[in-house]
């Protein structure tokens, strides 16, 4: 099916198509990409390295989405990038899933590689969003500028985010 869809796409020139499969069939990516010539992202259910690298090594994808929040952080989301960038792979971060503090970090990583391609971005996803870190990322024109104050470039608010603690299932 993930196969069909991509091949019934190609007239719209997509971007990218996003996870049509579940990372973990490495044999069904080689079925898809045989198919089509639609362009594959996969990345933001990866946790390490190691489930990106036979999709990087065997260029199964066109663009790695790896959460840097998930991912491991900074340190683990330069690695990534730069093995992508040995196989002519992009990256186009998954954003936000951790919050704006991980959107940052996220920000960082893409002005720091050379293969940075975009940042998905939820715009205002719920109502605290603009209160949990100052500055809060502001797009313009379809751009977010680097941060160069230290570390990431913004500040916790934490007396605001302290009005919403974690609920344990």
């Amino acid at each position: 099916q993930a196969a069909g869809l991509a091949r019934d796409l190609e007239p719209f020139k997509l971007l990218f198509l996003e996870d049509p499969l579940r990372p973990e069939h490495k044999e069904s990516f080689r079925v898809v990409r045989r198919a089509s010539t639609t362009p594959i992202a996969m990345g933001e259910l990866f946790h390490s390295k190691y489930e990106c690298l036979p999709l990087i090594a065997e260029q199964l994808i066109d663009y790695i989405r790896c959460d840097i929040g998930h991912i491991g952080g900074l340190t683990e989301a330069r690695k990534i990038a730069a093995m992508a960038e040995a196989h002519h792979i992009m990256m186009a971060p998954h954003s936000g899933s951790l919050g704006p503090v991980a959107e940052y970090a996220a920000l960082h990583i893409l002005a720091a590689i050379p293969n940075g391609l975009i940042l998905e971005r939820i715009e205002d996803d719920w109502e605290g969003r603009e209160k949990t870190i100052v500055p809060h990322p502001k797009q313009t024109d379809g751009f977010i500028p680097v941060p160069d104050a230290p570390g990431l470039g913004c500040d916790i608010d934490e007396d605001f985010v302290a009005q919403f603690p974690s609920e344990a299932n």
